[in-house]
């Protein structure tokens, strides 16, 4: 059911997968919702979270017949994968007491994706979220590696 997707990105597995998901919004949500205005940024988050639920569900369907999609942290990692792109020399504090350049956070949310994979982990959906925010900061500002 299509019309579903775009809910999972309101769905939280438990306390600590809310509570990752609010800090991910509140510090880096604020940032691009600045750069990019409310409605932008809106539309950025629900799209990239709904893309990030679709691929899981891709990724997943043909395995199981009824898949759980759990699909905020998908919008999560592309506010993340954003911030990566327009700021990659910005500091941020991981656990908030070690100082790290936004791309080795990127990188190391995304070499945990791929490297340790954990069951019942949508790293389909976490992969496909920075994906769409990549993509978007690409296709916003037309800044292309191969240009």
């Amino acid at each position: 059911r299509l019309q579903t997707l775009p809910l999972c990105t309101f769905m939280h597995i438990d306390g600590y997968h809310l509570l990752f998901n609010m800090m991910t919004l509140f510090f880096f949500g604020r940032q691009l919702e600045h750069v990019l205005g409310l409605g932008r940024f809106l539309i950025f988050y629900f799209t990239s979270g709904t893309v990030a639920a679709a691929a899981q569900v891709g990724a997943l369907g043909r395995q199981e017949p009824f898949v759980k999609v759990i699909g905020a942290s998908g919008g999560a990692y592309a506010l993340v994968a954003y911030t990566t792109c327009f700021m990659p020399h910005q500091t941020v504090l991981l656990y908030m007491v070690i100082p790290v350049p936004m791309w080795l956070l990127m990188a190391g949310l995304l070499a945990a994706d791929i490297f340790w994979i954990r069951p019942g982990e949508a790293h389909q959906g976490h992969l496909a979220g920075a994906g769409c925010g990549a993509a978007y900061y690409l296709l916003r500002f037309r800044r292309f590696p191969w240009s």
